[in-house]
């Protein structure tokens, strides 16, 4: 038997995954032969990044990019890549640890009375190390961390008030207030829990916000006899602390922090308790988020005694929000997200993070993630894998039966000049380090057609491009392939799998279901340093103000990046990013200046944010008046005021492999399988397929990949490394 053939469309997170998995198995080379067909020049979907050659090789992005603690499996994956490279020690991204660097601390901003204010949060060391595969008890751990978390944040804000004729009132008064007895058995535990809480806490809601951890980690004490004295408890305890802190947190922001985040840790605990989210089984806590997954966060938080005036505004709340752009159809005044599926990554940030919270990539993702991916491909499976630039998926045929793909059509957009057999997509800049390019290299395509694409700006990446130069491939089963994976993102499905679509319902109905939003972002280069911006370095702000509510300095990117020609050059460097709502009417791929549209309004949206709301995060980019100081912006062209921002990067991400996958409320259940195509020889796989994350982040993606070389291999055993 021959090897197994196999197409993948697309080059996305999840089907590199897909393929270095199955490349990974024993005996890969004698197994498999896998064909990759990308549109336009470059992998990575809606991760691809580009340097531009014209501008100082500077990268260009999608939008904001960090990887989180939590990404068990794609940090194992990228740990083996990085260490297959073999790269020189002192080559650029060199290792895993050149090319992933812990980020501090991050900021989440809050309106309060009229004004932003900031909520700073350092992160300490965590334990274990990222991608090791080893989790401790997670779940065990949710209650404790968490009600010890708030337990020492009320020691040091409310101690803080413990000085004068107030603190004494609090101590000696509200603070001798007894808690309310429970019903039942476990007010006896609760009696000798209290005994061995440490003598020194300033309050006994201190101490019973402790035992109250304790006792919800117990599996023993969970379980239908129990809870109706649990759920007693977490609604007394609520009542007990906004009896000593009601009347002040309206006139302290800390007490109002102190507050929000007891009443919100409340509210999920109390939550997952009377709805089921977590149970014993085998006489340990287990955790189902499904069962909520038909409620929006939000709304499930303030059902369960959460106060509705701070719950959408809260950062924790308000995150899960803004870093999935989950508003419908990008209109800011539509938050919508799945419950369960919200608090599953709440709590796997909360808990299962090593090392550090957050990770910065040391270069452009499309340079960190998925040029190493391609390197290592072709490194050690050159004659197994083979890339097909500029190939656009236009058709998948079924055969008469109706169960099985007989045939792909693409369309292969542009030829290569003469003489040459293959195109090599990266290009060596900054100490040699190769990147994908901004756009093609048209030094190896055919010069009738560059000089066609270049006078007429061709995005060959667009289907909005306008282009016909294009010719039609086919490639039939049996001979080309025998199975096929698509790794297209979910938008671009109608524009090739019609045919599958109409035969089963469920495509179209996850298609329905699910949805996907549109996404806009910028980045600045600025030539003040940090200190001279009155910013921290590397700040990260989320939950800023609407659509734009995210920041980040990417200074690490400057160190890509080549400024030889400028007399002054950047020394800070801002992206933003944030849903776009999506237009009122998105027309058909015939209407080609519907691109530049919307990329002008994006412009005019980075303008305004820039002379409404950056000062808060910049004020030192700002005069006595208020001002922006347009000159700090790099411009080779030395335009004059506002001017030179023509000179900076914004994109409108409207394009359907650009838009950024849904998890609004009641839609993970539409959602396929890898296996799941009613197909017997197609796969399906990305962060839009069933993957036990259903949000669009990175670890969802990588485990939607391993998911397929499981079921492309019938090797179940490919290990998948999970808290809960």
């Amino acid at each position: 038997m021959g090897k197994k053939k196999i197409t993948v469309i697309g080059g996305g997170l999840g089907a590199m995954t897909a393929v270095c998995q199955l490349m990974r198995q024993p005996n890969a080379a004698e197994l498999y032969e896998i064909d990759i067909y990308q549109m336009g020049w470059r992998l990575g979907g809606k991760g691809a990044s580009g340097v531009n050659p014209e501008k100082g090789h500077r990268v260009e992005e999608h939008g904001i990019h960090f990887w989180f603690g939590f990404y068990e499996n794609a940090f194992m994956l990228m740990k083996e890549v990085y260490k297959g490279l073999d790269r020189p020690p002192h080559a650029p991204l060199a290792t895993f640890d050149k090319a992933f660097r812990p980020q501090p601390y991050m900021v989440f901003t809050e309106h309060v009375d009229n004004n932003w204010v900031d909520w700073k949060i350092d992160f300490p060391k965590l334990p274990g190390k990222v991608g090791d595969g080893v989790f401790n008890d997670p779940v065990a751990e949710i209650f404790t961390a968490a009600f010890n978390y708030i337990a020492m944040e009320f020691r040091k804000h409310f101690s803080g008030k413990n000085g004068g004729c107030l603190g004494q009132l609090l101590g000696k008064v509200l603070g001798r207030q007894g808690r309310h007895t429970l019903k039942g058995p476990l007010e006896k535990i609760v009696q000798d829990m209290e005994k061995t809480i440490e003598k020194d806490v300033i309050h006994d809601i201190e101490k019973h916000l402790r035992v109250t951890g304790k006792l919800l980690s117990n599996p023993k004490y969970h379980g239908p006899e129990n809870l109706e004295a649990q759920l007693d408890n977490l609604d007394n305890l609520a009542k007990w602390i906004w009896d000593v802190l009601g009347e002040l947190v309206h006139g302290d922001n800390l007490l109002r922090r102190l507050w929000t985040t007891i009443d919100f840790t409340l509210a999920f605990a109390r939550g997952m308790l009377s709805d089921g989210v977590v149970s014993v089984q085998n006489g340990k806590l287990v955790l189902d988020f499904t069962i909520i997954n038909d409620h929006d966060y939000a709304n499930w938080l303030i059902l369960h005694g959460m106060d509705a005036a701070y719950a959408r505004e809260f950062p924790p709340v308000k995150s899960m929000y803004d870093g999935p752009f989950a508003f419908f159809r990008g209109n800011v005044q539509a938050p919508n997200v799945e419950a369960g599926t919200a608090l599953n990554i709440f709590l796997r940030l909360a808990v299962t993070c090593k090392e550090d919270v957050m990770w910065r990539m040391q270069a452009g993702m499309g340079d960190t993630i998925f040029a190493p991916f391609y390197l290592w491909l072709q490194k050690h499976f050159p004659e197994n894998v083979r890339f097909h630039f500029f190939h656009k998926a236009t058709h998948l045929q079924l055969a008469a039966d109706k169960k099985t793909v007989e045939a792909i059509e693409f369309e292969k957009q542009v030829r290569l000049k003469p003489g040459l057999d293959q195109y090599d997509p990266l290009i060596p800049c900054k100490d040699g380090l190769l990147c994908w390019p901004s756009r093609p290299v048209y030094e190896q395509l055919d010069p009738a057609q560059v000089k066609t694409l270049q006078k007429e700006h061709i995005n060959l990446e667009s289907n909005w491009s306008g282009w016909t130069g294009g010719e039609p491939v086919i490639k039939r089963a049996g001979t080309d392939f025998h199975e096929v994976v698509i790794g297209a993102s979910l938008a671009s499905l109608p524009d090739f799998c019609s045919e599958l679509i109409d035969q089963n319902p469920a495509w179209s109905v996850m298609l329905d279901k699910v949805g996907t939003v549109q996404t806009q972002a910028f980045q600045l280069w600025l030539t003040k340093k940090p200190e001279e911006l009155g910013v921290d370095p590397q700040k990260i702000l989320s939950c800023y103000v609407e659509p734009l509510d995210t920041f980040a300095e990417m200074n690490q990117v400057l160190a890509r990046e080549e400024w030889q020609h400028l007399p002054k050059k950047p020394e800070y460097l801002a992206y933003v990013c944030g849903a776009f709502e999506d237009a009122g009417r998105i027309p058909p791929y015939k209407v080609t200046s519907f691109p530049e549209n919307q990329q002008e309004e994006v412009f005019g949206n980075m303008q305004n944010f820039i002379e409404q709301r950056l000062r808060h995060i910049l004020p030192g980019a700002f005069d006595a008046s208020g001002n922006f100081d347009w000159s700090i912006l790099v411009d080779p062209d030395n335009g004059v005021g506002a001017a030179r921002l023509r000179y900076q990067y914004w994109r409108a991400n409207i394009d359907p492999s650009e838009r950024y996958v849904f998890s609004l409320a009641g839609s993970s259940k539409y959602r396929l399988r890898t296996d799941e195509s009613g197909f017997s020889n197609v796969f399906l796989t990305g962060d839009w397929i069933q993957n036990g994350f259903n949000i669009g982040f990175v670890e969802g993606a990588v485990i939607s990949g391993i998911l397929t070389a499981r079921a492309v291999s019938g090797d179940a055993d490919i290990p998948i490394f999970t808290p809960w």
